[in-house]
């Protein structure tokens, strides 16, 4: 009973101390207030503070520095999520959403490849299509080419998360032979779509090709 009071009084803490952080307008790198300022401002105990102070470590929110004392710590948001997949714990139903997940992500983001795409980038897609041609490792190619695809958004965030999807996106054995004896003409159509076509072109062109994934 003890147990669950406590855990909840953690909870409470924890809470207080984002709100605290907000509140402060802290900024990334800023010297935060120690474990028992902390515990008096909140008027529990250095238990319990310390209790709280560890979770939001171990999210990445906060670190020790030697000399220095706690900061506020810009978070690598995907930190949890990229031990799980890594470490293969996700299971078949988890790994089957995160893919549908990525794909439904590329296909809105045709607007902003469309918008932001160069000649440079369209040269490198192309190349990469044409390696269809010979390789039998048409799983690999597949990643890279979708991986090039995203990047020409020019949003980070969505780089970082198709780079850390990128082991359970649909390879090419899942794929059937048909769609794989299909993937040269596929791929390149994309490059030119989006060389020369109108956005409704491309847009069109980008939803056909992933339905071939669902």
């Amino acid at each position: 009973m003890q147990k669950n009071k406590r855990k909840t009084l953690t909870d409470q803490v924890e809470q207080r101390i984002y709100e605290h952080i907000r509140e402060h307008g802290y900024a990334f790198g800023d010297l935060l207030p120690k474990e028992e300022e902390f515990a008096a401002e909140l008027s529990v105990s250095r238990t319990i503070t310390r209790e709280a102070l560890s979770r939001l470590k171990a999210a990445g929110i906060i670190e020790s520095r030697r000399r220095r004392g706690m900061i506020l710590k810009k978070p690598d948001l995907f930190a949890g999520l990229d031990k799980l997949i890594h470490f293969n714990i996700l299971d078949e139903t988890a790994r089957k959403e995160f893919a549908e997940l990525r794909l439904v992500i590329e296909i809105g983001l045709s607007d902003l490849i469309y918008m932001h795409k160069t000649p440079e980038a369209l040269d490198e897609l192309e190349k990469i299509a044409r390696r269809f041609i010979d390789s039998k490792e048409h799983g690999k190619i597949e990643q890279e080419f979708h991986r090039r695809l995203m990047a020409m958004s020019q949003n980070r965030l969505i780089d970082r998360f198709q780079l850390l999807l990128d082991s359970v996106f649909v390879s090419a054995k899942e794929l059937s032979e048909e769609v794989m004896s299909q993937a040269y003409g596929d791929h390149m159509e994309i490059v030119e779509a989006l060389r020369s076509g109108t956005l409704a072109e491309w847009r069109e062109v980008a939803h056909q090709h992933f339905t071939n994934y669902f």
